[in-house]
């Protein structure tokens, strides 16, 4: 439930504070907590009988040599695989995998839904093409709720995820359409936010 995360997952007041906004942008390492702060928005609009759709988008700028076995096909990565498992008791949250080309048909994919999480896009926007970033943004516009997640693996070292880190993607992907999630990576232990 939306009540255990926020409990179990140990959130900083920061973390706490950006599960009430509407439209977020997280950039943090892996395992910092992205995904399982999307997860507890989308569990909370589903019990208030909201349609969520979660989308991970599935290609893979930063390692070249998996691109080929992610181009679009039937097999999706583990995190799908482990969403689709970990959402299916709320019939109200609907789990997809995203392929580069599935830009183009957002309108297609999630025009059923005011509520859209997008987790794993790539941190640097010119490894997609332009027609790519404009649809998103279109799709995004006519949206309620959107979260999205860059992902962790878009930069080689926790070092990178500086404060001037978020303001660069952000003015990048989304400028003066999402509210960025400013929270601070310090140490080890549980996770510190995005």
């Amino acid at each position: 439930s939306v009540e255990n995360i926020k409990v179990w997952c140990f959130p900083t007041p920061e973390q706490r504070g950006i599960l009430n906004h509407d439209r977020v942008l997280f950039l943090a390492a892996w395992g910092t907590g992205k995904t399982l702060l999307m997860q507890s928005k989308a569990i909370e609009l589903a019990e208030r009988g909201e349609n969520v759709l979660f989308i991970i988008y599935q290609n893979d700028p930063v390692r070249p040599d998996t691109a080929e076995a992610l181009k679009k096909s039937e097999i999706s990565t583990l995190l799908v695989l482990q969403m689709q498992l970990k959402l299916k008791a709320y019939d109200k949250i609907t789990v997809k995998p995203m392929w580069e080309e599935d830009f183009l048909n957002l309108d297609m994919i999630g025009n059923e839904f005011k509520h859209i999480m997008i987790d794993e896009l790539p941190g640097d926007i010119s490894n997609l093409k332009k027609d790519y970033h404009k649809k998103l943004l279109q799709f995004i516009r006519k949206k309620q709720t959107v979260w999205l997640s860059v992902s962790g693996d878009s930069y080689s070292t926790r070092d990178e995820y500086d404060e001037g880190m978020l303001d660069k993607v952000k003015e990048k992907w989304f400028p003066d359409r999402v509210q960025a999630g400013r929270l601070a990576l310090r140490g080890e232990g549980p996770p510190q936010g995005t």
